[in-house]
């Protein structure tokens, strides 16, 4: 008898969504909710690298801790190659963090300072009861080596290190326990222009040569740009355009995208600066368009409810009223 594999997505988000309290104020004595993500569908496919690109408190890296299973979602089902990981008991989630790693943005504070590097790659294998005390050992030399760490500097402590070698030894530690996929939450941004570039390349060959799928999340558009193969963009907790990473850039939909796009840095001191307008109170837009008070483009609908997304092709979605393949309010409605 022939067993066929169901051709899965490798990650699968359905309807996902985070709240958090906010613990009551002084004067009103009243606690409120905040919707950190509200009600988000995402896939990432095998050997693809996603990017999550937006301003910082957008909900990129509450998404991430909801894919690790640091936290569980309010609402919605998470499935990893398939299987359901949304409220998974310890053992079992245990099971599945082995084969989905995160790398952080500082490695200094990611890192021990009191422990070798070496001894905190095989941190992972011991968890994971992966070998014996000497097959750990060799695995971890071995990853250290693949992210381009010599031998002579594994039994150094990270202070001992340079902010990119520190980044290498934390993505050592990632990639010990040949995980399928690598959540990479601002994974470079620390890290000087060089360096950045070093390390993006080492994300580059890590992913070829171990065939490894990437969620990385990112402020800074010109890595997502050279790295990622898709693109979401976020804003107040809701993603509000999706598509591929060239075609986003060359065209993009949304006005807040065009406007995150402009604001990018140019190196031609003549080129005018156009930053990002001032961010509003998530409280107060929680049920309309998150861009709908900063957007020139406002019409009466976007203060009215938050629009869906909406497929453009069948590769580019976008969440705008005033764009006319978005939905209609009355779509929106049903």
């Amino acid at each position: 008898m022939t067993v066929v594999k169901m051709n899965f997505p490798l990650l699968q988000l359905e309807n996902v969504g985070r709240d958090f309290v906010l613990s009551a104020g002084i004067w009103s004595g009243k606690s409120s909710i905040l919707r950190a993500v509200h009600q988000e569908s995402l896939t990432l496919q095998r050997g693809e690298i996603l990017g999550i690109v937006g301003e910082s408190g957008c909900g990129k890296s509450t998404l991430a801790s909801l894919v690790t299973g640091v936290r569980e979602p309010s609402r919605g089902r998470i499935f990893f190659d398939g299987q359901d990981i949304t409220h998974l008991k310890s053992s079992a989630r245990r099971a599945s963090r082995r084969r989905i790693q995160i790398v952080f943005q500082n490695p200094a504070s990611a890192l021990n300072p009191r422990m070798r590097i070496l001894t905190q790659v095989k941190e992972g294998l011991i968890v994971h009861g992966i070998g014996d005390p000497a097959g750990r050992e060799n695995l971890a030399r071995e990853a250290l080596l693949k992210v381009g760490l010599a031998d002579e500097m594994v039994m150094r402590y990270p202070h001992q290190l340079s902010g990119g070698q520190q980044q290498r030894a934390a993505i050592a530690r990632a990639i010990v326990t040949s995980p399928e996929l690598i959540v990479l939450d601002e994974a470079v941004s620390a890290l000087d222009v060089s360096v950045k570039a070093q390390v993006i390349n080492l994300l580059k060959h890590l992913k070829r040569s171990m065939g490894l799928s990437y969620l990385f999340i990112s402020h800074d558009l010109a890595v997502v740009r050279q790295l990622c193969d898709r693109v979401a963009v976020m804003l107040g907790g809701r993603i509000v355009e999706l598509a591929p990473a060239d075609e986003l850039f060359r065209e993009p939909r949304h006005p807040f995208t065009r406007t995150l796009i402009e604001a990018i840095p140019h190196p031609d001191p003549d080129v005018p600066f156009a930053p990002l307008p001032p961010v509003i109170d998530r409280k107060l837009s929680a049920e309309r368009c998150p861009f709908a008070d900063r957007c020139t483009y406002m019409e009466e609908v976007c203060a009215g409810a938050a629009p869906l997304l909406s497929s453009i092709d069948a590769t580019h979605q976008i969440g705008c009223h005033i764009d006319p393949f978005a939905p209609s309010l009355e779509r929106a409605a049903l």
